[in-house]
């Protein structure tokens, strides 16, 4: 009997958004920057803002996606 559980029946989420806030994440500390700058920081809040309480939740999915892969 296969399980609810079972990684085949998780939802993918937006691996695209995901990806997106990683680089951005890998690129500021790759310049040396041990805190985002303000407008990073504002860029940040922004995209988050506009992907919606819905979009955030397929963030994380796409993100758990990457981690799982």
């Amino acid at each position: 009997m296969p399980s609810p559980c079972d990684p085949q029946h998780a939802p993918v989420g937006d691996v695209g958004a995901a990806l997106m806030m990683v680089d951005s994440r890998l690129k500021a500390i790759y310049d040396d920057k041990t805190q985002p700058d303000a407008e990073q920081r504002a860029l940040t809040d922004q995209f988050a803002a506009s992907l919606g309480p819905g979009g955030v939740d397929d963030m994380l999915d796409g993100a758990c996606t990457l981690i799982y892969l």
